[in-house]
């Protein structure tokens, strides 16, 4: 669909973990470049769309999928002060 020029007015995004209920949308500016997502959980799966609004209405959705890093493991502050 032609979007007649207009501007964009702000993104919208939508998260979750493939396995629980979607997060709150987030609103963006308009001059966005990016978005922090919070409290993911480790070793999980996450789906994100990402949609642009302007006065004709909302693009064709972005879709990402990514999973994140495994819980580092620690290592206790005895062993670095011997090493």
């Amino acid at each position: 669909q032609d979007d007649g020029g207009s501007p964009i007015r702000h993104y919208l995004v939508r998260y979750r973990a493939l396995s629980s209920e979607w997060k709150p949308e987030i609103r963006l500016p308009s001059g966005s470049d990016h978005v922090m997502l919070k409290s993911l959980d480790w070793n999980a799966e996450y789906e994100v769309y990402v949609v642009a609004e302007n006065q004709q209405g909302k693009s064709k959705a972005a879709h990402f999928v990514f999973r994140t890093l495994a819980q580092p493991t620690a290592i206790p502050v005895t062993l670095l002060l011997l090493c």
